[in-house]
C-alpha cells in the first residue's frame, strides 16, 4: 500500500472588485487574488462562467485543486463584485501669463497638452511652473493631470543687454582738434574734420593802432581849423 500525498491547501483573497465589462482572464484573476496551493498543485475555478461581466452584482467563484495522487483540496470561495464604472474625474488646468489666464478641462490621469510658449518683450520664457515664483517646472511628457484643479504659471528670465554684460557702453573718445600755424584745424576724427579760422593776435593790435592814429589826426585837424577861424 502506497501512501498518498496529503490534500493541497488553497489560499486566496476572500474578495475582489472589478468594473463592469472589465473582461479579466482567469490567469489575471488568480494572480490578482493571490491564489496558490501548499504543494504547488494547479488551481481550477468556475470564474469564466460564474461572473457575468455585463451585469453589475456580486458573484461567487469557487477555487478547486487536485494533487498528483488525485487528492482534492477543500474548495475555497471568492466573492467577485462587479460594479458600475466610476465617472471620470474632470479637473481644470489654468495657464497664467502675468495674470492673464486660460483654462482647460481634462480627465484625471491624462497628459496635459503643452500650450504655445508666451512671449514678453525684454524677457525669455523659461517654462510653466506650479508657482508664480520658484516652484516646480511642469514636465508635459511625464506629469499627468491630478484629480484636482491646478494653475500653471509662465515664468520668464530678464534678458541681459550684451553691452551691459561686456562691462557697459564705452564713452566715445572726443575728437581732438589741432590748429596749424595758418589757422586751419586738423581734427582727430577724419569724418568730422573742418576748417577753423582763428584771428591772429598781431592783426588785432595793428588795427587798434591804426584806428587810434586816425582819431588822433582827426582831433588835430579839427583843432587847427578852429584856431584859423578864430584869427
Amino acid at each position: 500500500h502506497i501512501a498518498k500525498s496529503p490534500a493541497p491547501v488553497i489560499t486566496a483573497d476572500k474578495e475582489i472588485t472589478y468594473a463592469k465589462n472589465a473582461e479579466v482572464s482567469i490567469t489575471e484573476f488568480l494572480a490578482a487574488i493571490h491564489a496558490k496551493t501548499s504543494d504547488g498543485s494547479p488551481i481550477e475555478s468556475d470564474f469564466a462562467t460564474a461572473v457575468i461581466w455585463s451585469t453589475a452584482g456580486d458573484y461567487t467563484v469557487t477555487l478547486k485543486s487536485t494533487n498528483e495522487d488525485g487528492v482534492e483540496a477543500i474548495p475555497v470561495e471568492v466573492k467577485v463584485h462587479i460594479v458600475e464604472p466610476l465617472a471620470p474625474t474632470i479637473s481644470n488646468v489654468t495657464f497664467d501669463v502675468d495674470d492673464v489666464q486660460t483654462t482647460e478641462s481634462l480627465e484625471a490621469g491624462e497628459l496635459i497638452s503643452e500650450p504655445l510658449s508666451p512671449t514678453k518683450e525684454g524677457y525669455t520664457f523659461i517654462g510653466w511652473y506650479d508657482s508664480k515664483t520658484g516652484g516646480n517646472k511642469w514636465d508635459f511628457t511625464t506629469d499627468k493631470m491630478p484629480a484636482y484643479n491646478i494653475i500653471l504659471y509662465a515664468q520668464f528670465s530678464k534678458d541681459t543687454n550684451k553691452a551691459e554684460a561686456a562691462g557697459g557702453d564705452k564713452p566715445s573718445t572726443p575728437s581732438s582738434i589741432k590748429v596749424s600755424p595758418t589757422g586751419q584745424s586738423e581734427s582727430g576724427n577724419l569724418e568730422n574734420r573742418s576748417n577753423i579760422k582763428l584771428p591772429a593776435t598781431g592783426d588785432d593790435n595793428a588795427t587798434v593802432l591804426l584806428v587810434g592814429f586816425g582819431l588822433l589826426m582827426l582831433g588835430l585837424f579839427i583843432r587847427l581849423t578852429q584856431k584859423k577861424r578864430a584869427k
